[in-house]
C-alpha cells in the first residue's frame, strides 16, 4: 500500500468523513503488520473547517493556488530587494489572489463553507502563502489549521494591508447578493399580498352594495304587498 497516496486521499475527503476514513486507514495497516505507518496515520489530526477548504482549493483550483505562491513569492522579492518592483502593486497583485480563491471556495464547495468559514479563509491563505513550513503544507494539500500571521521570516515586520479602495470581497459579494434577493423576494411577496386584499377588499364593498339594493328592492316588494292587503 503506497501510505503517501492514502494520506493524500484522507485530506481530500469531505470533512465529516476524515476521521472515520483515517481510523480505518490505521487499522488497516496495523492489520497488515505496519505498525509504523499505522501510528504515523493515527497521528493525523482532523483539519479545521478553513484548512479543509484550503486543501480543496489545493486539489480543485491548481491554478488560483499556483499564482498565490507566486503572488506571495514576487511579494517576498520585492520586500527583500531580490526583485524590482512596485511593493504596492506586489502587495495588491498578493491580495487578489487571496480573494479570487475564496471566491472559487464558494463557487466550487458550496454549502459545505459557511460564511464564517470564509471569513476565516481569506487571512489564511494570505499567512499560509507566505510561512515557509505552511507553503509546503499549503502546496500538498495537507493543511490541518489555519496559520498565525508571521510575515516573511527575517521581514516578520512587514505588514500585508489589503488595499482601502477594494471592493467587497467574493463572500461579501455573494452575502449582499442574497440579501438584496431576500429583500426582493420579500418586495414582491408584500405586493402580490396587497393586491390581493385590494382586490377582496373591492368584491366586499361590492357585494355590500349589492346587498343593500335587494335590501331595499325587499323593503319596496313588502311595502307594496301591505298596501294590495290594505285594498
Amino acid at each position: 500500500m503506497n501510505v503517501e497516496r492514502e494520506i493524500d486521499r484522507l485530506y481530500g475527503l469531505p470533512l465529516a468523513e476524515f476521521t472515520a476514513a483515517r481510523n480505518d486507514l490505521a487499522k488497516t495497516l496495523a492489520k497488515d503488520g505496519d505498525k509504523e505507518a499505522a501510528a504515523q496515520v493515527k497521528a493525523l489530526e482532523k483539519p479545521t473547517a478553513a484548512a479543509w477548504a484550503m486543501n480543496q482549493l489545493q486539489r480543485r483550483d491548481e491554478v488560483g493556488m499556483k499564482r498565490l505562491l507566486s503572488s506571495a513569492d514576487k511579494l517576498r522579492d520585492v520586500q527583500t530587494g531580490a526583485a524590482a518592483g512596485d511593493l504596492r502593486k506586489a502587495t495588491q497583485t498578493h491580495y487578489d489572489a487571496v480573494e479570487a480563491l475564496v471566491g472559487a471556495a464558494r463557487r466550487l464547495l458550496g454549502d459545505a463553507v459557511t460564511d464564517p468559514v470564509l471569513n476565516r479563509l481569506g487571512p489564511a491563505l494570505l499567512n499560509g502563502s507566505v510561512d515557509p513550513e505552511a507553503r509546503e503544507r499549503l502546496r500538498a494539500g495537507r493543511m490541518v489549521r489555519e496559520t498565525e500571521a508571521t510575515g516573511f521570516g527575517a521581514f516578520a515586520g512587514v505588514p500585508i494591508e489589503p488595499r482601502k479602495d477594494a471592493g467587497p470581497s467574493p463572500a461579501e459579494q455573494a452575502r449582499r447578493e442574497r440579501d438584496a434577493a431576500r429583500k426582493q423576494a420579500k418586495r414582491e411577496e408584500l405586493a402580490a399580498a396587497k393586491k390581493e386584499l385590494a382586490q377582496l377588499e373591492k368584491a366586499a364593498r361590492d357585494a355590500a352594495r349589492e346587498a343593500d339594493a335587494a335590501e331595499h328592492a325587499a323593503d319596496a316588494a313588502r311595502k307594496h304587498v301591505a298596501r294590495l292587503e290594505a285594498k
